[in-house]
């Protein structure tokens, strides 16, 4: 017999993040509405959006929650593709879709190759 303890969501980014900042509340919040568990792949997201933050410090800040919102979902959906929706489901949505443009998704094209 063993026994398996998956905390909620809710615990689980309590757990990963200890920080009360802006990134870290913003990625607290996206983890528990999609049902993340997994700590080290809550810490892995909390650690990309902290790093793409002074990046994105000179525009709006729903510019720095859009671009946590996709860390979340690909970061996800990479480091648990048994649990997420698939990375190529992911990539074929429209930018209308996940952030409000007419188009599908191209970095190239939206100037941001530098963070890839």
């Amino acid at each position: 017999m063993s026994v398996v303890y998956e905390p909620p969501p809710e615990i689980s980014a309590s757990i990963a993040i200890s920080s009360v900042d802006v990134v870290g509340q913003e990625v607290r919040n996206r983890c528990v509405a999609i049902g993340i568990t997994n700590i080290r792949v809550i810490k892995r997201i909390l650690r990309f959006a902290k790093m793409i933050q002074p990046v994105l410090e000179d525009y709006e800040p729903d510019v720095l929650k859009i671009a946590i919102t996709s860390i979340t979902l690909f970061s996800w959906s990479h480091d648990q593709p048994e649990q997420a929706p698939p990375l190529g489901f992911l990539r074929s949505k429209t930018a209308d879709s996940l952030v409000g443009a007419e188009k599908p998704l191209n970095a190239l094209e939206l100037g941001d190759s530098h963070l890839f």
